[in-house]
């Protein structure tokens, strides 16, 4: 294997892994370390080897059995956990995964998937934090494909419920709705409502920035008391009492699909003028000339702004809400 002092484009092994799509970051580190991935047809079972970008990298023995079984689950994180990186005494979101705090009324999740959560909590990824302040549906998953296609994308809605300290406005709401930038960059649209003269307002994101539902409102002079986020995608928080968890399939289908990238807008180059003639004329674009006996390409109309999408019913995978 070449050294990164021989080879500079060398990277490490997980984060190849996860920008070909094989798995998340973290997920590739279990691998290599379990000794199930190849570089080369050469076993490579430390996560700090360095690898040339264009090597060929397998997953091989039981790696792909177990990227092929997923889990995932809901939990109703309460206000005071945090989701990661808990510092000093602070208490992470995965220990409580425990047997007791399970919300299975019916009986009908698998025992031998509890036992793999039970058994080692701390091996699944958060998928879309909430601070320490805030609570409310936090998933939870060893599928790395599911947490960046929630906190990469932008085709799975986050809803949040809020109170703030003050009454709503008309004017508050058009503001918030309106166009806004955090950090100097625009945010994606944002669908908030509420009653005007209440307190309480209903955010729907198709981002997370950090913090952003309490920085945009302490930017328009509110404070928020609550945070609650009750659902993600199609999974709402349902039934699910407070600081309990249950086990959903590891399916959460997109929304809308990603937008595509728009095409930059070329300027035209000048054809040269002839010494003593005429100004140059601007050269006409590729979209303009079309072959020998066929028609140009007719000039696309502008499409109409698109209409904010309904939010999904929220639902517990197969909880039912009580009557």
């Amino acid at each position: 294997m070449p050294d990164r002092d021989l080879d500079p484009s060398a990277t490490r092994l997980a984060k190849i892994m996860a920008q070909r799509g094989l798995c998340s970051r973290r997920e590739a580190e279990r691998l290599i370390l379990a000794g199930m991935v190849e570089v080369d047809g050469r076993v490579v079972n430390t996560t700090s080897e360095p690898v040339p970008p264009r090597a060929r990298v397998e997953i091989v023995g039981q790696g792909r059995r177990w990227l092929d079984t997923k889990i995932t689950v809901l939990m109703h994180k309460p206000a005071g956990i945090v989701s990661t990186m808990p510092e000093g005494d602070q208490v992470p979101a995965w220990q409580l995964l425990t047997k007791d705090r399970l919300h299975d009324p019916a009986g009908r999740t698998e025992h031998q998937t509890v036992e793999r959560v039970l058994a080692k909590p701390w091996l699944l990824s958060v998928a879309g934090r909430l601070d320490k302040d805030s609570r409310g549906l936090l998933v939870m998953t060893t599928d790395g494909r599911l947490v960046k296609g929630i906190t990469g994308g932008t085709s799975i809605s986050k809803q949040y419920r809020v109170t703030v300290d003050q009454p709503v406005t008309r004017r508050l709401l058009e503001r918030l709705n309106g166009p806004r930038q955090l950090d100097g960059k625009p945010l994606l649209p944002m669908r908030v409502e509420g009653a005007v003269g209440g307190t309480q307002l209903t955010f729907t994101l198709r981002e997370g920035r950090k913090h952003q539902i309490r920085r945009v409102c302490q930017e328009d002079g509110l404070r928020v008391l609550d945070l609650l986020r009750d659902r993600i995608g199609e999974w709402g928080l349902g039934d699910l009492p407070e600081g309990q968890w249950c086990i959903v399939p590891s399916v959460l289908k997109p929304e809308r699909p990603e937008p595509e990238p728009e095409p930059e807008d070329v300027e035209p180059a000048a054809t040269p003028a002839k010494r003593g003639g005429k100004p140059a004329r601007p050269a006409r674009t590729a979209a303009k000339t079309s072959a020998p006996g066929k028609p140009a390409a007719a000039k696309p109309k502008p499409e109409a702004p698109a209409k904010a999408a309904k939010p999904a019913k929220a639902r517990v995978g197969f909880i039912k809400r009580k009557a």
